[in-house]
C-alpha cells in the first residue's frame, strides 16, 4: 500500500500542471429593464385608463401583437439573472478545441402584458413569464405564403 501512495501522488503532480490552464470559473450578472411595481399596474388598470395612458407611463413596449380575438397586446419585460459556473477543458488532439454557448434572454424574461379589445378598450393585464403569456394568447404568428 505504501508503494501505491507515492505513485498516485506523483501522477497527480504530473497531471495538475497540464490541467491548470484548462479550468475556468465564471460569475455572471445581467439585468434588463426594471420590474413594474404592482402599484403602478393597479393605477394603469383602473377604469377609464386607455392605451395612451399605458404608453405615456411605460414608454415603448418590448413586444406588440394582435390577439386571437383581433385585439392588441402590449408586452413589457424585464429580467435579472445571476449565474455561477465552472468548466474544464481537456485538449483531445494537439491544439484543437471547440465550445458552444447559446442562451435566450426572452426565455427568462418576466413581464406584464396589457390586453385591448378590437376597439382598443382595456381588456385587462396579466403578469408572468412573457413566453408563457404570449403562448397562452392562442394566436400563431402568420406563416409565409406558399408559392
Amino acid at each position: 500500500m505504501s508503494v501505491r501512495a507515492p505513485s498516485v501522488t506523483f501522477a497527480l503532480l504530473a497531471v495538475l500542471p497540464a490541467l491548470a490552464g484548462c479550468i475556468s470559473l465564471s460569475m455572471r450578472y445581467a439585468n434588463a429593464e426594471s420590474a413594474i411595481a404592482s402599484e403602478e399596474l393597479e393605477q394603469v388598470g383602473q377604469p377609464g385608463r386607455d392605451l395612451q395612458d399605458v404608453l405615456d407611463r411605460f414608454g415603448a413596449p418590448f413586444d406588440v401583437w394582435e390577439t386571437a380575438r383581433g385585439g392588441l397586446a402590449l408586452a413589457y419585460g424585464w429580467y435579472e439573472s445571476r449565474s455561477f459556473g465552472a468548466s474544464v477543458s481537456v485538449p483531445v488532439w494537439e491544439s484543437v478545441s471547440a465550445s458552444l454557448n447559446a442562451d435566450s434572454a426572452v426565455g427568462r424574461m418576466r413581464g406584464v402584458v396589457f390586453f385591448y379589445d378590437r376597439d382598443l378598450a382595456p381588456a385587462g393585464w396579466r403578469t408572468g413569464a412573457l413566453r408563457d403569456l404570449r403562448q397562452a394568447d392562442g394566436r400563431r404568428r402568420p406563416s409565409l405564403p406558399e408559392d
